[in-house]
């Protein structure tokens, strides 16, 4: 009884931060998945085809910014559990210096100049308050920032016929996250008040940078990740018009159900960091053990939705014969690849947790470098996604040696 009693404590911390979080990870995939669905009702599957390509394109500089998010999450967390309101503070601090930085230095690739900034700012923001152990108020601000570019998109494109319109829209909806994300944030005593009263002397004056180590790791990580993905792209654009077609509504699905899944991922960065932060490793050892499970059991249930529904799930998205044909075939590789996907994106978040953020980085070149040598030498569409796969199995396979592999591994949950 006692111990069904602490499962279901741990279930409660899990679910009372995964659910919210589900829903502002899933926001953009979605927003994505929309697209698909409208463009894929057109007969010719050439808009679908481009769409693919500008996706892949848009993904690789979004996500990159993500490394702010995956970087902060842990750091804020464990600082404030190990009741260091001012390293908190500071990291807070740190990444709002180096995310305005960076989009300043990008202004140059981007059709509006606050674009980068306001983008670097709003994975910052998720961050922070995931650190706070609060993924409502992230989902509540990009809820509404979502609102506004949608109702502002008909309006500029249709009824004021601005050039760039969906552009502006974007840029609107940004600046109104930002500015909710950072104005609530103020009002986060745990952290805003330290940073308030700290001397400006204490935010540049460290030896070490934390956060800016984190940082480069997960950045080069996610350079890594993007990469491979346009590439994937980029070889069934190769490969034909219908497969490409075919290639962006397998890849919208699979990543609108990576995020399902990512949203534990989001509670183990902050769960594990809270508990290590109290120095309590069996502990963080107990709760991964317990996502890890759930991430197993979700990936199982995913696997027998997908095919279960192979038949009519491409007709959804597509009104051409041979592009529904594709995707059927697709859809086996989606529906195989679950377990796999569900127990890499939690593990990353596991290790993540635990600011193992160097194993990471070199886990992922490793799998990057497969997965392209097998893109390289395959053929047609069976050839791209076989060098997906190839990238999850070699993901999955470090991140369980890291795990289970005991002291010869040296993985930060070792409790032996």
């Amino acid at each position: 009884m006692c111990q069904q009693t602490d499962r279901a404590d741990i279930d409660n911390r899990i679910f009372s931060l995964a659910i919210p979080a589900l829903g502002s990870l899933a926001i953009d995939p979605l927003l994505g998945l929309v697209d698909t669905l409208y463009l894929g009702r057109i007969p010719s599957p050439s808009p679908l085809a481009a769409l693919g390509v500008c996706s892949s394109i848009f993904n690789y500089a979004f996500f990159i910014f993500n490394f702010f998010a995956t970087a902060t999450t842990p750091l804020i967390s464990r600082a404030l559990a190990a009741g260091e309101k001012e390293e908190a503070a500071e990291t807070l601090a740190q990444a709002l210096t180096a995310a305005a930085l960076l989009g300043v230095s990008t202004v140059g690739l981007l059709e509006f100049f606050s674009h980068g900034i306001i983008e670097s700012m709003g994975t910052i923001g998720n961050g922070a308050f995931r650190g706070l152990q609060d993924t409502r108020t992230p989902l509540l601000i990009l809820l509404v920032a979502n609102l506004v570019n949608f109702v502002l998109d008909p309006l500029f494109i249709y009824g004021v016929n601005i050039n760039s319109g969906a552009g502006l829209a974007t840029a609107i909806a940004e600046w109104i996250s930002a500015g909710l994300f950072m104005g609530t944030l103020r009002q986060r005593e745990a952290v805003t008040s330290s940073l308030m009263s700290m001397p400006a002397s204490r935010l540049h004056g460290r030896d070490e940078h934390p956060l800016l180590v984190a940082s480069g790791a997960v950045f080069l990580r996610s350079i890594a990740l993007q990469s491979v993905l346009t590439f994937a792209t980029s070889q069934a654009a190769r490969t034909g018009t219908e497969a490409v077609a075919a290639h962006q509504v397998g890849l919208q699905v699979w990543l609108l159900m990576s995020f399902a899944v990512d949203s534990l991922a989001v509670a183990a960065q902050t769960l594990i960091a809270e508990e290590l932060g109290k120095g309590s490793k069996r502990d963080a050892r107990v709760i991964a053990d317990r996502l890890t499970t759930l991430a197993a059991q979700i990936g199982l249930l995913l696997m027998l939705a997908f095919l279960a529904s192979s038949s009519f799930l491409p007709k959804v998205f597509t009104a051409d014969a041979k592009v529904d044909e594709i995707v059927q075939h697709l859809l086996l590789y989606i529906s195989v690849m679950q377990p796999i996907n569900a127990l890499v994106f939690v593990g990353d978040g596991i290790l993540q947790g635990s600011e193992d953020f160097a194993f990471l980085t070199k886990a992922m070149f490793v799998a990057a470098a497969s997965s392209l040598l097998v893109l390289l030498a395959g053929e047609g569409i069976d050839g791209v996604w076989s060098g997906l796969v190839v990238l999850q199995v070699m993901r999955a396979a470090g991140l369980g040696w890291r795990y289970y592999g005991g002291k010869a591994a040296g993985g930060p949950l070792n409790v032996e």
